[in-house]
């Protein structure tokens, strides 16, 4: 299937990016170890839904998302740009893509997928084991309640579809559409590369991007059953965390 290819590939990135990254310091905390890093994640995320879903309610336009995505855009491939290139070039090829992404409709997904990657690898750099295990689990869990409780996440996943806002990957499978919010692809992504840093071997890749496509294969297949809103992280973060074990247990 080519979402799960591209949910695959998106976390390859992210190993990529985050170990870039880390090779040059460039990460979000000064303690990667801290559990009060998880909190300020997962504060920061209620936050920001809070926020959009206000800014929905009052905001009828599309201007305003189109702007943040190509701020992300922007800001996520000038971050590792720098890493190679000079300040200048790095801006200068940043604004490019940004033109290109403006001018092709067609790259939403790409964008999507390279900015997520980008972003998930950044946190995953700057987190240790226990936090990045908390973090998943946690967003887990808020997915979980977003979709099936308080149902925000479904007002968001549709408002924000109406808006056009490039928060999600969009891709038809055999007659329908399957789609992804970018927030999937950012936890397994910063989980796989947190890991890789923590044990930097091929099986430190294989493992969490192995186990996070089972979990999908297992949301896909649920999707099939029963055509409905479901929650991605509880199905990806569990089977991750579960192919991670051997290794978080010391077994590899």
């Amino acid at each position: 299937m080519e979402i799960l290819s591209i949910f695959v590939a998106a976390q390859v990135l992210a190993v990529f990016f985050g170990w870039a990254l880390y090779a040059q310091n460039v990460v979000m905390f000064s303690n990667p170890n801290s559990v009060s890093n998880s909190i300020f994640i997962v504060g920061y995320v209620l936050l920001t839904a809070v926020l959009i879903l206000i800014i929905l309610y009052f905001y009828k336009g599309k201007s305003l998302f189109r702007f943040f995505e190509y701020f992300l855009i922007f800001a996520t491939t000038n971050l590792v740009l720098n890493l190679y290139l000079s300040a200048l070039t790095s801006l200068l090829i940043s604004l490019v893509l940004v033109a290109v992404r403006f001018q092709f409709e067609q790259t939403k997904n790409i964008f999507t997928v390279v900015s997520a990657s980008i972003v998930g690898g950044l946190i995953g750099a700057s987190l240790g084991i226990i936090p990045v295990v908390l973090v998943s689990v946690l967003l887990a869990v808020y997915d979980f309640i977003a979709v099936f409780y308080t149902k925000h996440m479904v007002t968001l996943a549709k408002q924000l579809g109406k808006r056009e806002a490039a928060f999600s990957i969009k891709l038809k499978e055999k007659k329908k559409f399957i789609e992804l919010g970018s927030g999937d692809l950012v936890v397994p992504s910063m989980f796989s590369s947190s890991i890789f840093i923590a044990y930097h071997s091929v099986i430190a890749i294989i493992l969490p991007i192995l186990g996070s496509a089972v979990g999908f294969g297992v949301l896909l297949y649920l999707m099939k059953r029963k055509k409905q809103y479901w929650p991605a992280l509880p199905a990806i973060v569990s089977f991750q965390i579960l192919f991670s074990l051997p290794l978080l247990l010391g077994f590899i």
